[in-house]
């Protein structure tokens, strides 16, 4: 008969048709039909009840199986990590399992399983008919949930917090700058500096990257005013100015602080010494400086005071000398000798020189303020008995 071919791993079925005679196969067996799985030279001898037989032979060759193969450059993926290329040799054959598209498998294909092995399998047959497979499997991890963050503005000085305190079960953090150098581990970070940021989210198999977002400052320069500090006298007024008032700016007044006015210039009439601090405000940044009002009070001078002891205009009591740094006062009698001097240190005069008592008469008086800077005050004072 015609010889047989058969792929390793299968059996040829011999048949010496003829039902009904007697057999003997080469192998011993005495049916009509034979299945053998090894290659080989095969007889039988076909005979009938008058002892007529005949004789015939085949060949059964075993062709071995195609050496097929199929791999992954990972067998471990991220859903969100794009497709995996499957190595395939020979050509020609087929790819069969969920998620293949060409050679390539998509972790994103409806039907996969997370965390489990997903098998994908390679179906090659060769010119003789001989078929083999190879498969491998690929395990799809789901990756952490992406976030997105807002920009932000921050002022110059302070910082901005990010939390993803919802997402840390799980999970670890790392925040990175433009370079991709780690900042901050954890699920809140603060930045202080203006710069390009991006968190990446990690579980125990797969990571993803926030989107960049931009921390951007703003500066606010201290207000610079016309006058850092100024007097006035009791009863006038005093114009605070802020030079090279920006635009961009917004500039708030305040005394001890209670909120006074509004603007790059304002008047002020303080009763007393008075601190004003200016703030400039911008997109809710500030900075500040502050000027100082000294508020002179009158001088006053009695003209005339009665030293006897009765408890009446015993001495002569100036006032007002102390809103001033500075102050020297002199007394002199009618031939111009100096009978009554102090310097920053007043005490009221009870008309004594030495520890004597001055006689009946006109002094005249010169009182310096702060060292010319003021017009000097002088005049007269009487001491009567």
């Amino acid at each position: 008969g015609d010889d047989v071919e058969i792929c390793f791993g299968e059996t040829a079925l011999l048949d010496a048709k003829n039902p009904g005679l007697d057999f003997l196969w080469s192998n011993g067996s005495s049916n009509q039909k034979i299945e053998v799985p090894a290659a080989g030279k095969y007889k039988v001898k076909v005979s009938n009840t008058f002892g007529c037989y005949s004789e015939d032979s085949l060949s059964v060759v075993v062709n071995d199986l195609p050496s097929v193969s199929i791999t992954s450059n990972s067998t471990d993926v991220c859903v969100d990590d794009g497709n995996v290329t499957l190595s395939i040799t020979p050509s020609g054959g087929v790819l069969q399992g969920e998620g293949i598209t060409g050679n390539e498998f998509d972790p994103k294909a409806s039907g996969l399983v997370f965390d489990q092995p997903n098998w994908m399998s390679y179906v090659y047959t060769d010119f003789n008919g001989c078929t083999a497979l190879d498969s491998v499997a690929i395990t799809v991890r789901e990756n952490p949930e992406k976030v997105f963050f807002n920009d932000t503005l921050i002022c110059s000085g302070g910082f901005v917090e990010y939390s993803v305190n919802s997402l840390s079960a799980g999970n670890s953090f790392s925040w990175v700058n433009s370079e991709q150098e780690v900042l901050s581990t954890g699920d809140i970070a603060q930045f202080y500096d203006a710069g390009s940021y991006q968190l990446e989210i990690s579980n125990a198999f797969c990571s993803v990257l926030s989107n960049q977002f931009l921390v951007d400052l703003i500066s606010v320069e201290p207000p610079i005013l016309a006058k850092s500090d100024q007097s006035i006298f009791l009863g006038e007024s005093a114009e605070l100015i802020v030079e090279k008032a920006s635009q961009e700016y917004s500039y708030e007044w305040s005394s001890e602080g209670l909120a006074i006015d509004l603007g790059e210039k304002i008047v002020v009439s303080p009763t007393e010494d008075t601190r004003y601090t200016v703030t400039a405000v911008k997109n809710d940044c500030q900075d500040t400086s502050s000027t100082f009002v000294k508020v002179l009070l009158p001088v006053v001078v009695p003209s005339m005071f009665t030293p006897n002891g009765d408890g009446l205009n015993d001495y002569w009591l100036i006032t007002g000398l102390e809103s001033y740094d500075t102050y020297e006062v002199t007394v002199y009698n009618r031939w111009g000798n100096i009978v009554y001097k102090i310097y920053n240190s007043y005490e009221p005069w009870e008309g004594m020189l030495d520890g004597e008592e001055l006689p009946f008469a006109v002094y005249y008086y010169v009182i310096e303020l702060e060292r010319g800077t003021y017009p000097a005050i002088s005049g007269s004072v009487t001491i009567m008995k």
